[in-house]
């Protein structure tokens, strides 16, 4: 059977000045006051920031779909970002993961 899942990875650099600017919350909160200035953009990107900055990759490959976030890690000068419009995810072989890539590359 063929797989009919969609995926998009997004390496977002933290270290630029769009990542770097500041954030407005759509609804306030008092947690987030205490948060780093990444924390923050990690809670933004969970709260739809994604769609804002890059509406044109946020639209789904077949109608009807829509992209969902599975998973976000934190490195020190990056957010990768995993978004599915289904529960599977690809094989890592197709994977943009530096940490995947360059361990493949060493290993080659």
């Amino acid at each position: 059977m063929k797989n009919d899942n969609n995926q998009l990875e997004i390496l977002l650099v933290t270290s630029t000045s769009l990542t770097r600017r500041e954030l407005c919350e759509k609804e306030t909160s008092k947690e987030s006051d205490n948060l780093s200035a990444e924390e923050q953009l990690v809670q933004a990107c969970w709260n739809g920031l994604l769609n804002d900055l890059f509406p044109e990759m946020m639209q789904p490959a077949k109608p009807g779909r829509t992209y969902f976030i599975w998973h976000i890690r934190q490195a020190q000068s990056l957010l990768q970002i995993q978004l599915s419009d289904s529960g599977l995810l690809t094989e890592t072989k197709h994977s943009i993961d530096p940490w995947l890539f360059l361990s493949d590359a060493y290993n080659n």
